[in-house]
């Protein structure tokens, strides 16, 4: 279910940071193996889900310049992840973490960089960022709470 819009700056990185725990939570306790089974969100395996949300989250501070000019942009969503996914195919599942807890680090500190009115009065702008943190965090956690309960299934059932 989508995050209502906050309606100020701090209540938006307030939900950013609870939404982030609680996706976070669902894997950070997985060991290693598990991060890389496929099926976590559809085909994906954590390390896959784990870079697709950095990859946005690298991407969108060059789109929200764009918004705020009045700019279009062209983006195709399935190409970016599918390439996004494929170049990290030999990245390990602690890679992986480090990647996307350097790259939100960045992001945040770029989105704290824009003005209050810019990222919640702007609609693009707005709808971006907020896609590309909470909402898309929110998107990916029922899959992830189905493999979690999956993986420790398994996990009890093994002798």
């Amino acid at each position: 279910m989508l995050k209502r819009k906050p309606k100020t700056k701090a209540a938006f990185f307030k939900l950013e940071e609870q939404v982030w725990d609680e996706i976070n939570a669902l894997v950070a306790d997985l060991p290693d193996e598990t991060w890389l089974k496929s099926g976590a969100v559809g085909v994906w395996c954590i390390r896959d889900v784990w870079v697709h949300l950095a990859g946005w989250m690298k991407f969108t501070p060059r789109v929200i310049p764009k918004f705020l000019a009045n700019k279009k942009i062209q983006v195709d969503i399935q190409e970016r992840n599918t390439k996004e996914v494929a170049r990290a195919q030999k990245l390990s599942p602690a890679a992986a973490r480090r990647r996307i807890e350097n790259t939100r680090k960045n992001f945040l500190a770029y989105l704290k960089t824009v003005r209050q009115d810019d990222l919640l009065g702007n609609r693009r702008v707005y709808n971006w960022a907020s896609f590309t943190t909470y909402n898309h965090y929110v998107e990916h956690i029922p899959e992830l709470k189905h493999f979690r309960r999956l993986i420790k299934q398994r996990a009890r059932q093994k002798p």
